[in-house]
């Protein structure tokens, strides 16, 4: 999968959790349902600027530096396998991008959440959106 393939790549050369799930929501916002329903909320690929500026780290996320590699890929196997739990109980044959960013969610918690609230929007209307069915075409962003 290419989001899988993008993401886990990228995420080796974060230095916080921040920018680990930064690296995880760039290819979700591109690709399939997930990608579709990003856009539809009208989120950008980077934080607004003035927003980015008030970032402060999260209190359990490690210091720049501290993550190593084994850390990371813990993380992405997390991911993988949350995911997998997420389309079996959907009954889907594979990991879709919307169990790829139901799984990044639920393994980077309050990180993803801060990302979310940097381009305007939260996990609720996120959710929502997910749950709704509607089709993004018929949905004003």
């Amino acid at each position: 999968m290419t989001v899988v393939g993008l993401a886990g790549t990228a995420v080796a050369f974060a230095t916080s959790t921040d920018e680990e799930v930064e690296r995880w929501f760039r290819p979700l916002r591109l690709y399939g349902e997930a990608g579709i329903v990003l856009q539809a909320l009208g989120l950008a690929e980077e934080p607004a600027e003035e927003t980015a500026q008030l970032r402060t780290p999260s209190e359990d996320q490690a210091p720049s530096g501290s993550s190593g590699p084994a850390d990371v890929e813990a993380r992405v196997a997390t991911v993988l396998t949350c995911a997998s739990e997420f389309a079996a109980q959907r009954e889907a044959p594979a990991i879709g991008t919307v169990e790829l960013l139901l799984a990044v969610m639920r393994v980077y918690g309050k990180d993803f959440d801060r990302a979310l609230e940097l381009r305007g929007s939260d996990r609720v209307e996120l959710l929502e959106r997910l749950e709704s069915g509607v089709p993004v075409s018929t949905v004003e962003p």
